[in-house]
């Protein structure tokens, strides 16, 4: 136990307690932004089938514009348009 209390006490003036923490901190949400990166596929596609049609034209009557009710976008527009 003597040794080991020496060994860290002798290396106490290389510790630096912010240098922990955001080494910790960094370890914890570096890989929450590279699982969010990976996300690849749109939330909305281009309207194909007839309810998707259907579902666009409800959003436009909502209010949404034409171009964000059919096309592909990383928001789902026609699923808010038929609310």
């Amino acid at each position: 136990m003597n040794l080991i209390s020496k060994w860290i006490q002798e290396r106490k003036a290389y510790s630096n307690p912010l240098f922990g923490a955001m080494l910790m901190l960094s370890g914890m949400i570096f890989p929450v932004f590279h699982a969010a990166a990976a996300i690849e596929e749109p939330a909305q596609t281009m309207a194909l089938n007839g309810d998707q049609v259907i579902d666009a034209l409800d959003a436009v009557q909502a209010g949404v514009p034409a171009d964000l009710a059919f096309g592909i976008q990383p928001i789902a527009y026609r699923e808010w348009g038929k609310f």
